[in-house]
């Protein structure tokens, strides 16, 4: 039972932190434009599809441990090891490849 409340807790804290941060960043831009100090060109808008690119690539890469992982049935902290490995590998591929553009 206690399990099931806090799986229910996580996606709670994560949506209350998503609407905290975005709220700050618009009391921030506020408080700017205000004071007659925010330009549009300050916020360098980069290309959409290299976040995207990076979020696939490090899904993939989990989803790889993850496989890899349960069908050698790894303990739990190898596992754990397992998917932060394969997510520095990911995060270095999505890099060298944005890179390059």
């Amino acid at each position: 039972m206690a399990q099931i409340e806090l799986a229910l807790l996580i996606p709670i804290l994560a949506i209350i932190s998503v609407i905290v941060t975005i709220t700050l960043d618009h009391r921030r831009k506020m408080k700017l434009i205000e004071k007659g100090l925010w330009r549009a060109e300050i916020e360098e808008e980069k290309p959409r599809s290299d976040d995207i690119l990076h979020g696939g690539i490090i899904v993939t890469a989990v989803g790889i441990a993850l496989l890899i992982g349960y069908q050698l049935a790894l303990e739990t902290w190898v596992l754990v090891g397992l998917v932060l490995l394969f997510v520095g590998i990911a995060m270095i591929l999505s890099y060298s490849i944005t890179k390059r553009k």
